[in-house]
């Protein structure tokens, strides 16, 4: 670019560094590359994830009577966001449009949203929750807006905007010297730390002059005229108080400040991209920021906001992510969706460490490591301790956060923020009660300063924002993590009293179910997580009271299985430890001596315990060659290599009754009680509306299991194998399920003879629905869980037999067919097994 009477500034690469190098007219310019902005490398960068762009533009409800735009606002709402299982969302309804393709996505944020006007300005905010992806994705914007030769990416943290738009356009230390704050940034200088991402420290950081930043001034007006510079703000949400001069007002005036130099009819060709998660978006930056008129009015110049965000890694982006660890997140996954901040968790954790995860709350509880860690050791003037000379141990850190959850938790009207003022000593009192708070030589006086300092401190790994009088928790989750660290911790016996009937389950009376993800954490928390400083009180004595009322029966709705399954895998491996084995086994015990009591008992449950279970079970006898070559014929292009079947083991001749499983849960013949009376009407029908985790948690009850994949087919196709020529005809055609070859309908309850309905397991009492084994309906009448996933480290477990609502092609011994572990359904029952 060449001004008449300037000089020339041109920006090139020498020996792979971004340098800047000051011409006079009279001298040609060197032949130099462009700028060109880092692609997004490693691991963390997967090219092909998927997008979501909110399409604003009017769709016609009918022919007739078209719709309003789309209120954008509204659907930046959390609720209104796209689900991570989009098989449950109305396509037809919501204006996300998801983009999964490789070049698609390229040309989307290439073309900061959908292709379209190329001469009119872009205006783009990427919005997603914490750990999706955002700043990837304005890394791969900075890199593909930089291909074009002409065009200049100037990058900007949100609180380094100025906070007044005429600050963006001074150049010069004498002009520069009107901004207080150090980390306030013209744009000659934000240019410059673009171009250097070190700064000052950069071997090619140029000498500044006062006439070296005019012409760089200029040059960046040249190009805004051009429409050849696009401004890159990320941190939205990461507005923290402490920075000097970053009140609340001055987050609105930042705010206000972008807008404004968008509005000016100078900067109308200025393309501009904005990050922060949903709610700083709807919340506090809309009217400052988003808020537009008509597209021929003032606001943003004449354009439009556009709104992308990034979809959450599929199960083939995971496994390519995470390599052979992939293998261990089933149960990891089946907790909730994992972001990509979870995986890079998972991904870098020293072996000895990764092995030891086996929940949601250990992975949250290693990202607190490395932040902490983060934040106590950082050196200079950046962090919050060196900043504030908050001299706490990790302990007394971990402890805060703890308290001031506990207390937003209890007294937040919106779930997710506390007014300090109102609280403050409430907070005092409860942090100065945790032992680690208790130790050292302060006075009280000096804790309660510390206490003030953590107040009004920013938090490295993006906890919560605060200024003088309000804290908000930027990631709801995150704060029931330290809400279930309060509870396993510190708690009272009141407090547990509290929570207890907080206990989130379904049924007809709705308890709140935004203690879901406290008691997901509370379920699986870690022991390395537990408190270590009280004395004559065990680590574990708080959780223990906790997990046991989940396993306890509950009246007013269905037990809660998920959340005891967490809790009984945790079980499980902390009965392995001497030191903790005799509370772990106590609480184990009560849960299965409650199944052991109606057995025992001479009443209508043990007699229904008898006949529909413990005097049903059926030995399943070894294969000719003997159990080491019992080869199932798992035939299905998912399954990498045949499944041996060990043994020997029992099998029930029955799927678990309706009335045998209404013993475990008594309110789910509530819950589901129109449901069970259309298709499961008698006691001896099997139970239906079961998900995997109730089935497993019956059969912890019961002290049986589920069966594995290959016993459940080894059992149903009763040793006869597909290729064996000495089998008759009759077990050869049934066990092998091929309808073409017989009337499945004779010797199985689906689509063609059941009425649209499960039938007693004693329906039929001529041997025709009873394979040589013994077990009865194993095809047909209902789908049934077993104990295996349907591929190798993924979520969905695998579902056989087929059901009354099936065609008989679905009833067979290879057809597999699977369900994620939360699904219920009326085609979906269970059976069980046992060591003989």
């Amino acid at each position: 670019m060449a001004s008449e009477g300037y000089a020339t500034v041109e920006f090139g690469i020498i020996n792979d560094r971004f340098c800047i190098d000051l011409h006079e007219p009279a001298v040609p310019s060197p032949a130099l590359e462009p700028i060109r902005m880092p692609q997004p490398s490693g691991k963390l960068f997967v090219p092909d994830q998927a997008l979501y762009w909110l399409d604003g533009r009017a769709k016609p409800e009918k022919s007739d009577h078209p719709s309003n735009p789309v209120n954008k606002r509204d659907w930046l709402q959390t609720h209104n966001l796209p689900e991570f299982d989009e098989e449950t969302k109305d396509t037809e309804k919501t204006p996300w449009t998801r983009i999964d393709r490789i070049e698609a996505r390229i040309e989307l944020l290439k073309n900061l949203g959908p292709a379209g006007d190329t001469s009119k300005r872009k205006l783009l905010c990427f919005t997603a929750s914490a750990g999706v992806g955002k700043s990837i994705a304005l890394q791969q914007i900075a890199y593909l807006r930089s291909l074009d030769p002409d065009h200049l990416v100037i990058r900007y943290h949100f609180s380094e905007l100025p906070t007044n738009v005429a600050h963006f356009w001074l150049a010069g230390m004498e002009q520069r010297s009107l901004i207080q704050s150090q980390l306030t940034r013209p744009l000659v200088l934000a240019l410059l730390h673009t171009v250097f991402p070190v700064g000052e420290d950069d071997p090619n950081w140029p000498e500044l002059s006062d006439g070296y930043e005019q012409e760089i001034l200029l040059f960046i007006k040249s190009k805004i005229h051009k429409g050849h510079v696009t401004l890159i703000v990320d941190g939205l949400d990461e507005f923290h108080a402490l920075d000097e001069g970053a009140t609340e007002g001055n987050r609105k005036a930042r705010a206000l400040a972008l807008k404004s130099l968008l509005n000016k009819k100078e900067c109308r060709d200025l393309h501009c991209v904005v990050a922060g998660r949903p709610y700083s978006i709807f919340d506090d930056n809309w009217a400052d920021l988003f808020e537009s008129k008509e597209p021929n009015g003032r606001t943003n110049g004449g354009s439009e906001w556009e709104f992308c965000l990034a979809a959450l890694f599929t199960e083939a982006q995971s496994k390519r992510y995470l390599g052979p660890r992939y293998d261990k997140l089933g149960s990891l996954q089946a907790q909730t969706p994992l972001t990509p901040r979870h995986l890079e968790v998972i991904r870098t954790l020293p072996a000895n460490r990764f092995a030891k995860l086996h929940s949601l709350a250990c992975v949250y509880w290693e990202m607190l490591q490395a932040s902490l860690e983060k934040d106590l050791n950082r050196e200079g003037n950046v962090g919050p301790f060196e900043r504030l000379n908050v001299p706490v141990t990790k302990e007394q850190y971990i402890g805060y956060l703890a308290a001031l959850a506990s207390i937003t938790m209890k007294r937040s009207k919106d779930l997710k923020s506390l007014d300090l003022a109102e609280y403050e000593v409430a907070l005092q009192k409860r942090v100065l009660k945790i032992p680690s708070w208790k130790i050292g030589k302060e006075s009280t006086e000096e804790k309660i300063k510390h206490i003030k300092g953590l107040n009004s401190s920013s938090i490295e790994f993006n906890y919560l924002r605060q200024n003088n009088s309000q804290v908000v928790w930027k990631d709801r989750t995150v704060m029931d993590f330290f809400s279930a660290l309060w509870l396993v911790r510190y708690s009272t016996d009141k407090q547990r009293e509290v929570i207890c009937k907080q206990v989130p389950r379904r049924g007809e009376k709705q308890l709140d179910e935004n203690r879901r993800d406290l008691w997901t954490f509370i379920a699986g928390m870690p022991f390395d997580a537990f408190e270590k400083f009280e004395v004559n009180v065990s680590r574990d004595e708080r959780w223990v009271r906790l997990v046991s009322r989940l396993f306890q029966p509950f009246t007013d709705a269905k037990r809660p299985t998920q959340l005891m399954y967490i809790a009984w895998e945790e079980l499980k491996r902390g009965v392995k430890a001497p030191n903790r084995k005799k509370s772990l086994t106590k609480v184990m015990d009560s849960f299965t001596n409650q199944y052991d009591d109606l057995r025992k008992g001479a009443c209508d449950e043990s007699k229904i315990i008898n006949e529909d279970l413990e005097n049903q079970f059926k030995l399943i006898p070894p294969p000719k060659d003997g159990w080491s070559n019992a080869e199932t014929s798992l035939r299905d292009e998912k399954r990498e290599a045949p499944i041996l079947v060990s043994g020997p083991y029992e099998v029930c001749a029955y799927p678990v009754t309706r009335r045998l499983y209404a013993l475990f849960d008594r309110s789910h013949e509530t819950v589901f009680k129109s449901l069970l009376s259309d298709f499961s009407p008698e006691p001896r029908c099997p139970a239906i509306c079961i998900s995997w985790y109730d089935a497993t948690m019956f059969a912890a009850w019961a002290s049986v299991r589920l069966l594995k994949e290959a016993e459940w087919e080894y059992a149903c196709r009763a040793n006869i194998r597909e290729d064996d020529p000495e089998s008759g005809p009759l077990s050869e055609n049934f066990w092998k399920g091929d309808p073409k070859r017989m009337k499945l309908e004779d010797h199985a309850w689906i689509g063609k003879n059941s009425n649209n309905r499960t039938w007693p397991v004693d329906a039929k009492d001529d041997g025709s629905h009873t394979n040589p084994f013994g077990l009865v309906d194993t095809l047909g009448n209902v789908w049934e869980w077993t104990a295996s996933n349907y591929v190798k480290g993924g979520v969905s477990r695998v579902l056989r037999g087929g059901s009354f609502d099936f065609s008989g092609r679905l009833a067979s011994a290879s057809y597999r067919h699977h369900g994620v572990p939360t699904f219920t359904n009326i085609l979906i029952g269970f059976r069980v097994a046992r060591a003989p």
